[in-house]
């Protein structure tokens, strides 16, 4: 939106000029800026003498000009507006405000169309839902997107919609309502041909002439191609897009096109589709068999469709003033009242054929039905009422069959030797020729159906279902899953690609070469457990990290010094008789174990337990290793458009560019309506808008969803906005409030069907089968991979804490690839069976006997992790939210009970989300590329890291709220992942060596991520109490040193990766080339967390999503079928 202020400005200070300085100013008026200060100076003493003279300076006509000129020259738009504030308040000039009729008019039209499709559901409930059609689908989402077309009205106001643009003393809401413009734009050019569309598909349901359906299928996609044509003219009608509502001020560099020339095309393409949708049924109403009274009653309701054509026409006057203009604050009062009656009235006549039904209840004499005969053996039949409410006419359209009969009255008939069709119309008592249904004809079979038929008896519907046709054979439902053997040895038919880990990585690219039309499988060492309530649902997140059908417990060691390990409390011990100890000063000779990292064994790998959390990496992140390896298949844009394959958003995106909607990637909010039911959470949010300078909204609106809506309608998955700074809602993979993820693309794909039940994509999965080596074909020049060999039986790898009581494996077995097999084991296990295969550091191998096939040193080692730490504060009362919550603990938990039988995610209630509210993007001092690396996420738990235990902990009362400190881009790569034996069976070494590298800058972001979580509890605003640290507490992490310490000693992470990094080209330590193959082998390829150089992003598990697509692409372009 192009917006000409210096124009508004140079039209107010033309009549007036800057008041007097030397006077005493209220308090709440700020001095002019220096710019027009020094005007002041330059011309006032000259037309005015003296700075005092209060009516010279206020009304002196040739003095005006000077300073207008001056103000226009020297300031900025900002500035000019300032000046002219100022110089109203203390000219005293009467004060604008015509908000009052926004908060009446547009209310009382959109509540009006509420009901009236309210009105339309009940009317056809009477009737039977059997009469809801695709018009009232369509009306669906003309009333949906009204509400908050009507709703943003109202926020308008609150920014100052209805005052003088100058009188808006925080000019930052300038911006927010040209951005509220923006989305109306975008609301209204939708509903508008939508409603169209929805009285277009009306009109089919009624009028049968060919001629009509045709000319209303051309109008129908003249709307189609209205919405879609004129959406993308208003988000592009700036470059960049927030142009739109950014440029405003001259400060924010952008090209906007003629919104005149937008408006006046748009307005007219709409007029005519309002006419002709409009006349278009006139002549087929004339044409019915009704009273006058009938027909004038019909033809009106149809009519009101010319007022909305008016209402556009009287909306476009005012809609060029505000092109035009710059006082956009008042120039969009009409605009939001005309557009909110436009789209109100229109769906109220698109609904108003349908509530003739209520209609003639309340007046049967003016509405009541029509019950005029027909001449007998018209196509119309009869038209009685039954008692039953309904009537039907039949006809027998009788043609010769060959013997010249005639059919005239009284003439005696062989109906052996005719064909009958049926004509069927259906009327409901409660209906009239307006809204009747007309049946397509039905052709009922041979003619001994017809016979019976005539004769009083029923057709055969076997008969007609198989007329023509041949029997079948029935085909049973595949199973995609391959059972293990009893026992003894297995060998698989061959596959074209073998997969080994079904994660994000693993399984997406199993999936999607599967879909592409290859013979896949898919193996995994865990089962399948997603039918268990702990991995469905969204708030048993925690719980699923120890449950033990799935969890896989590994302990590792953040630091190289076992005495730095010993500083953490999480630090886990093995005494002398197989029990265990967690915390300082461990029992004499208890073996230290290191720190729990809960990872998972299942189908779906680590997405059956994460916390869910669905966020991009940084652009930089891509456009980085597109840089490092010539491949520009990974630059940001391209793993954008990666990401809108996958993705399903159901959530109102704040950038409408750069999201999916069809894809398997469910993405959703936390319920807001949720989230407002709890003060404390809600003072919360408050308080992190507020350390972080989002205050603009708060007050009295806050408290509710739309206010909480504006403080958080920022999409941080929208394109860049990773890179600014601020408070976020969490985007959440979930699909109807339950845990989503790879795995639902996974069963897509392996359990689809064809038509006649046989399977359309092959997807074999084999599940508890432990990979124990990847084979390899020697005979030529480079090593290429043909298969892998395994172990089958449940819990055998030894991070399953059942293992212990697993005396072996039941059977053995082995399965050749033809194309590749992809390792997908994740960073842990990928480079552990890499080693295993004789892939990896040549020394470190020869430790274990395990012949050297390739001697890739970077096998295992840059290992990387996020840092994080949390704060935690302790309220005096518990959280509304969560104080009845059990999580799965009782078996009357009432949220569980409540999210079981809620049919929407905000009638499910508290375990329809994760349990993080919100999300703090924060940029450090030691930040590198001008991009946020601090991410904080708040929520109502007393989390400290991974412990043995830990899930049922955090969670045992209602009374804290954790900050959680994620240091994001850390800058330590040396962690290392090294093999304990040469037993597949046995979990790796892993150490982590935090700090090692880039230590100082790191630790100092995190103290700052420490120093913001506490600015946020104190910044708190008690409307549910306050909040008392109580980790790490102030009484000894209070100094820069004590807090430093604090987070080195307890810091912890969640997202290993690049432990066999992608590299260029002569890297000796590069273990994958840019498309993911492993270096000195042919066939082979790694598709997990552990390909990256660098860990991207805030959390890993939508890059791996993206990474398993990029994989999917260049394994599919290499092996043309």
């Amino acid at each position: 939106m192009k917006v000409n202020v210096f124009a508004t400005i140079a039209a107010a200070l033309a009549l007036q000029a800057i008041p007097v300085l030397a006077q005493a100013l209220p308090p709440e008026v700020k001095p002019p800026p220096a710019c027009a200060l020094n005007c002041t100076m330059q011309y006032v003493p000259e037309a005015c003498g003296s700075l005092s003279n209060r009516t010279c300076i206020c009304t002196d006509q040739i003095l005006a000009p000077k300073l207008t000129a001056c103000v226009v020259a020297n300031c900025t738009k900002r500035e000019a507006l300032a000046t002219k504030r100022f110089s109203d308040i203390t000219c005293q000039r009467p004060v604008n405000d015509r908000s009052q009729p926004v908060f009446v008019v547009t209310p009382v039209f959109g509540i009006l169309a509420l009901i009236v499709f309210g009105l339309r559901v009940l009317a056809r409930g009477m009737i039977g839902w059997q009469s809801w059609g695709v018009d009232d689908w369509l009306m669906i989402p003309c009333v949906v997107f009204s509400i908050p077309l009507t709703v943003l009205s109202g926020l308008l106001v609150r920014y100052g919609l209805g005052k003088d643009i100058w009188m808006i003393e925080n000019q930052d809401n300038i911006t927010e309502i040209l951005y509220i413009y923006f989305w109306d734009e975008l609301l209204y050019l939708a509903i508008i041909p939508l409603t169209k569309i929805s009285i277009l598909a009306f009109y089919l349901r009624i009028f049968p002439r060919k001629e009509f359906r045709i000319m209303t299928y051309v109008l129908i996609v003249g709307n189609v191609l209205y919405l879609v044509v004129f959406e993308l003219i208003t988000v592009f009608q700036c470059t960049p897009i927030e142009g739109a509502w950014l440029h405003w001020d001259g400060e924010f560099e952008a090209t906007c096109r003629n919104l005149n020339l937008q408006a006046w095309v748009a307005a007219a393409v709409c007029l005519v589709l309002d006419i002709a949708t409009i006349v278009l049924p006139l002549p087929e109403l004339w044409r019915l068999s009704m009273s006058w009274k009938k027909k004038l009653q019909v033809l009106s309701m149809f009519c009101v469709g010319f007022f909305v054509s008016l209402v556009a026409i009287l909306r476009l006057q005012y809609l060029l003033a505000f092109g035009h203009g710059g006082n956009v604050t008042m120039d969009f009062v009409e605009i939001g009242i005309w557009s909110t009656i436009e789209v109100s009235v229109g769906i109220i006549c698109a609904c108003m054929p349908a509530l003739r039904s209520l209609l003639s209840l309340a007046m049967p004499q003016v509405f009541g039905t029509t019950n005029r005969p027909t001449a007998p053996g018209a196509s119309g039949g009869d038209f009685k009422e039954s008692s039953a409410g309904l009537s039907s006419g039949l006809s027998h359209k009788i043609t010769g069959g060959g013997t010249g009969a005639g059919a005239g009255a009284g003439a005696s008939r062989d109906i052996s030797a005719i064909k009958v069709k049926s004509e069927y119309t259906v009327r409901s008592k409660q209906r009239d020729e307006s809204t009747f249904i007309e049946l397509q004809p039905f052709d009922y079979g041979d003619e001994e159906d017809t016979r019976n038929m005539l004769a009083g008896k029923r057709a055969s519907r076997t008969a007609v279902a198989t007329a023509g046709h041949g029997s079948r054979p029935s085909i049973p439902r595949h199973n995609p899953f391959l059972r293990n053997a009893a026992a003894g040895n297995t060998t698989l038919e061959d596959y074209e690609f073998v997969v080994v880990g079904s994660g994000p990585g693993g399984g997406g690219t199993a999936a999607n070469l599967a879909f592409a039309g290859y013979k896949v499988l898919l193996i995994d060492a865990g089962g399948d457990y997603s039918d268990n309530i702990v991995t469905q649902v969204p708030a048993l997140s925690l719980a699923s990290t120890e449950y033990n059908e799935i969890a896989w417990d590994f302990f590792v060691n953040h630091h190289a010094k076992p005495e730095d390990n010993a500083r953490d409390t999480k630090m886990v011990y093995e005494r002398a008789d197989g029990s265990r100890y967690m915390g300082l000063n461990p029992p004499a000779g208890a073996k230290p174990l290191g720190v729990l990292y809960p990872r998972t064994g299942t189908l779906g790998g680590c997405s059956r337990h994460n916390a869910l959390i669905t966020m991009q990496a940084f652009d930089s992140d891509w456009n980085d290793l597109a840089a490092l390896t010539g491949d520009n298949g990974w630059r940001a844009s391209e793993m954008r458009r990666h990401f809108q394959k996958i993705e399903k958003v159901e959530y109102f995106p704040n950038s409408i560019v750069g999201h999916g909607s069809d894809g398997w990637l469910n993405t959703g909010f936390t319920s807001l309506l949720t989230a407002i039911t709890d003060l404390k959470i809600v003072s919360l949010i408050l308080a992190a808008c507020s350390a972080m300078g989002q205050g603009g909204l708060l007050g009295g609106l806050i408290t509710t969803v739309a206010g909480l809506a504006a403080v958080l309608s920022q999409d941080i998955n929208g394109p860049g906005q990773m890179d600014r700074e601020g408070v976020y809602q969490v985007p959440l993979a979930m699909r109807d409030s339950r845990r989503g993820g790879v795995l639902d693309w996974i069963n897509e794909v392996a359990k689809a069907t064809n038509r006649d039940g046989s399977r359309k994509y092959h997807l074999d999965i084999k599940l508890e089968t432990l990979v124990t080596k990847v084979n390899f074909d020697q005979s030529g020049s480079v090593p290429r991979a043909t298969g892998v060999e395994f172990m089958e039986g449940k819990s055998l790898y030894r991070a399953d804490a059942r293992a212990r009581n697993v005396a072996g494996p039941k059977g053995f077995g082995s399965v050749k690839a033809t194309r590749e097999v992809i390792v997908a084991g994740g960073t842990y296990n990928t480079p552990q069976l890499l080693k295993l295969s004789g892939v990896g550091p040549r020394a470190e191998l020869a430790q274990f006997d395990i012949p050297v096939l390739v001697d890739l040193p970077g096998v295992g080692t840059n290992m990387q992790d996020r840092y994080e730490n949390t704060v935690i504060g302790q309220a005096d009362s518990d959280f509304a939210l969560t104080k009845d919550c059990t999580f799965n603990t009782t078996p009357d938990d009432p949220c569980l009970k409540k999210w079981k039988a809620g049919a929407t995610k905000t009638l499910k209630g508290v375990y329809a989300s994760n349990g993080l509210s919100v999300v703090v993007l924060k940029k450090s001092s030691v930040a590198e590329g001008g991009q946020p690396d601090l991410v904080i996420a708040g929520g109502p738990a007393n989390f400290r890291g991974y412990f043995p235990g830990w899930s049922s902990k955090v969670l045992q009362d209602s009374v804290h709220w954790a900050w959680i400190i994620l240091k994001a881009h850390t800058r330590n790569r040396a962690g290392t992942v090294k093999l304990r034996s040469a037993d597949p069976r046995d979990t790796p070494e892993i150490s982590f060596n935090y700090f090692a590298e880039g230590g100082d800058k790191d630790l100092q972001a995190l103290r700052e991520g420490v120093d913001l979580s506490r600015k946020m509890f104190d910044r708190l605003v008690p409307l549910d109490g306050d909040f008392t640290e109580v980790w790490p507490g102030r009484a000894n992490t209070t100094t820069d040193a004590q807090i430093k310490s604090y987070v080195r000693d307890e810091a912890w992470g969640h997202h290993a990766s690049c432990s066999c990094p992608i590299g260029r080209d002569g890297d000796p330590m590069a273990v994958l080339d840019s498309k993911l193959r492993v270096r000195g082998t042919t066939g082979l390829r790694v598709v997990d967390a552990s390909a990256f150089p660098r860990i991207p992003g805030a959390f890993i598990a939508l890059p791996l999503s993206q990474l398993a697509e990029k994989a999917s692409a260049d394994i599919i372009a290499a092996n043309p079928k």
